[in-house]
């Protein structure tokens, strides 16, 4: 499998347009493991993290997809 770590969604978008068809496995903190494809493009989305917006009267949070739980808790 090959690993690839975007820091941005420029970076993401351009990994999924190059990946053609070849399986995709995404992985955020490693919280539940993923099955194992050998020609699969692994994307880690540690980097792509953090709040993009909140909204408290709708109880609404947006946030980047490896972004821990945690500080979104203390939000």
């Amino acid at each position: 499998m090959i690993a690839e770590a975007p820091a941005s969604l420029e970076a993401l978008t351009a990994l999924v347009a190059e990946s053609g068809r070849a399986p995709i496995l995404v992985r955020g903190a490693g919280t539940k493991s993923a099955r194992r494809v050998d020609d699969a493009v692994g994307l880690d989305l540690t980097g792509l993290s953090g709040l993009v917006g909140y909204d408290p009267a709708e109880c609404e949070v947006t946030a980047l997809a490896g972004t821990p739980v945690a500080p979104l808790a203390s939000t």
